[in-house]
């Protein structure tokens, strides 16, 4: 035995630790993902209304 504690990592297996990682970059991707489409839906909310006043202005 070594008096050392043992890196977590070096415990965990190899597979643990790719499946881990993917997770993670899924849960990123994702949550860029829902971070664009709500800064879409923002900005055609934002043109729709801005439409909507121009021709409530023209009429």
């Amino acid at each position: 035995m070594t008096d050392r504690p043992q890196d977590p990592e070096e415990r965990e297996p190899l597979l643990h630790r790719m499946e881990r990682s993917r997770t993670f970059r899924l849960a990123d991707v994702l949550d860029r993902l829902q971070t664009a489409l709500g800064c879409a839906v923002l900005v055609v909310l934002a043109v729709r209304t801005v439409l909507y006043l121009l021709v409530r202005a023209v009429l």
